[in-house]
């Protein structure tokens, strides 16, 4: 079959939506499939950039504008009007037209306009906005809260409405956490859960130390709660715990990271908690082999790359309820708790003390979270709409 996907978030930005869209074509791609990707470039207006990525052909529909930081709706709206001309001129070329990542397009795209067409429309949504868009914290001052709160109630509207514009044929998300987001909001009855795979190759665990080394990955951003952690880490210290805490991710909220660094210089923990905002993947790779514990603190996540690959490299994780963290742990041997600093120390303190299992079975994890078992999930899909 021939796809064309679409996508607002590409490289030079990073994270989760970035892997899932390079992975998952690569293995589309990989499975016989033609798969041609649309996503924003810096190029000039009405210029085309394409290049064969990965296995699949990606082209970088020019807006004109930086992409770097977060992207402006000017941007998302001249990119929408140029990738509607497109499909316009090539819609019969294709057999699926899916928009991996991108609420803004769901309003924008003209796929009404095609409905007498044989191709077949459908959506990834990662989350429900606002989730996963907040830019304050408990501890933040009360201007910003309140500022924060108004914000993420206008996110709220927006997207309910761009969501709620137009019908697609399916809909695709990661986790079973969103699945109830989008039932408690709209009457979609072709909702369908697809887990991600993992890019990240990993081996056996090679514990340099006696001492505690607990790993936490994501971009620094209030809903990943890494301002926690130097609380948790005080109660750690004063508890006799000898550890050291990686904190690693790109910093995305510059007013969010100072806060952290104050909470460790406030607690003395220069020597006990470290943040890295730039590791390479054989950095990342050796970081999850040598931790003893993964801690996932996230209060909201769409699905969760990080904790998945801490699951594959056999490290018990502890985890709050969130995106497909439940599901993740539920096939391991980790543990969920509430987002408090005090049940999270217990619980490391727990496994510091021998009370947990110090090592999880991997093989329910690789068997459900592979990319090939995703895009064998996708086919079967696609199939059932075509024949139905």
């Amino acid at each position: 079959m021939k796809f064309l996907m679409i996508t607002e978030h590409y490289s030079p930005r990073i994270g989760g939506i970035t892997t899932y869209v390079k992975e998952f074509c690569s293995y589309l791609s990989k499975n016989g499939h033609d798969v041609t990707v649309l996503v924003p470039g810096e190029n000039s207006v009405n210029s085309i950039i394409e290049k064969f990525y990965n296995n699949f052909i990606l082209k970088k529909i020019g807006t004109g504008f930086s992409l770097s930081g977060n992207i402006k709706p000017k941007t998302r709206r001249y990119f929408c009007e140029q990738v509607n001309s497109f499909i316009d001129k090539n819609i019969d070329d294709f057999d699926v037209v899916h928009i991996l990542f991108g609420i803004y397009s769901m309003r924008y795209l003209k796929i009404s306009d095609y409905r007498h067409k044989d191709t077949i429309f459908g959506v990834t949504i990662h989350n429900i906005p606002p989730h996963e868009c907040g830019l304050s914290w408990s501890n933040d001052k009360i201007f910003f809260q309140i500022k924060d709160l108004l914000r993420k109630k206008i996110i709220s509207l927006l997207n309910n409405y761009r969501i709620n514009y137009q019908k697609f044929n399916f809909y695709i998300v990661p986790s079973l956490t969103v699945k109830k987001h989008l039932a408690s909001k709209f009457n979609f009855d072709n909702v369908y859960v697809i887990n991600h795979g993992t890019k990240l190759n990993l081996s056996e665990r090679k514990l340099i130390s006696d001492d505690l080394n607990i790993l936490t990955v994501g971009g620094f951003i209030p809903h990943k709660n890494q301002h926690l952690i130097p609380k948790i880490s005080k109660i750690l210290k004063e508890r006799g715990i000898n550890f050291k805490w990686n904190i690693v991710g790109p910093n995305k909220h510059d007013r969010y990271v100072d806060f952290i660094r104050k909470s460790i210089i406030k607690f003395k923990l220069q020597d006990r908690v470290f943040l890295n905002f730039s590791v390479s993947d054989k950095k990342l790779k050796s970081l999850y082999e040598s931790s003893n514990i993964y801690v996932q603190p996230s209060s909201e996540e769409g699905f969760c790359f990080t904790v998945l690959e801490a699951a594959l490299n056999n490290t018990p994780i502890i985890g709050t309820d969130t995106g497909a963290i439940e599901e993740i742990i539920n096939s391991t041997h980790g543990l969920i708790v509430n987002l408090d600093v005090n049940e999270i120390a217990k619980k490391i303190i727990l496994f510091h003390s021998n009370l947990l299992d110090k090592e999880i079975d991997n093989k329910e994890i690789i068997s459900k979270f592979n990319w090939d078992k995703s895009v064998e999930n996708y086919i079967s899909i696609i199939d059932d709409i075509r024949n139905a």
